[in-house]
């Protein structure tokens, strides 16, 4: 009987305690905390652990996370930089998706090619390259897609490899 009445009290006692980082981790993930609240929560809170980092991180509370990490680095928190790597991987894939969406929606520029040209009386010889100028770097993974040669103009567009 006293057993079972010590279990029970330790069950409520491990139950308190997931309450109360729970109620930090939710605190900090609630859309009406702002950052100056997200201070006074971490320097109140008992214990930090490292999802706090990361939750900061990921609303962009950059005083806050600073915080977590000097709080918790002073209560000898580990988790924190494995923590740490993974919200600045999350954020990293999201900035890349953005990027890749905003390249994405810009409209193809048009470069005019460098070029040279040799002719004699029946030929011409054309030497283009895809670059502002002969001795800057091409372009890379360009080829040559279409060549329309007219009696005035020489088209040459471009495909990606």
């Amino acid at each position: 009987m006293v057993r079972t009445a010590v279990v029970g009290f330790l069950a409520l006692l491990l139950a308190q305690c997931r309450a109360v980082d729970d109620a930090l981790l939710t605190a900090l993930s609630s859309p009406e905390t702002d950052e100056t609240q997200c201070k006074e929560l971490v320097q109140n809170a008992p214990k930090l652990k490292g999802k706090h980092l990361r939750a900061t991180m990921q609303r962009s509370w950059w005083d806050c996370s600073l915080t977590v990490v000097e709080l918790g680095t002073a209560q000898g928190v580990h988790d924190l930089e494995a923590e740490y790597n993974l919200a600045s991987r999350t954020l990293k894939k999201q900035l890349g998706s953005l990027k890749t969406a905003i390249e994405g929606a810009k409209t193809t520029q048009v470069v005019n090619p460098a070029f040279e040209w040799a002719q004699s009386p029946n030929e011409v010889f054309l030497n283009v390259k895809f670059a502002h100028k002969l001795d800057a770097p091409a372009t890379l993974d360009v080829k040559v897609q279409n060549v329309t040669i007219t009696e005035k103009v020489a088209d040459c567009r471009r495909g990606s490899a």
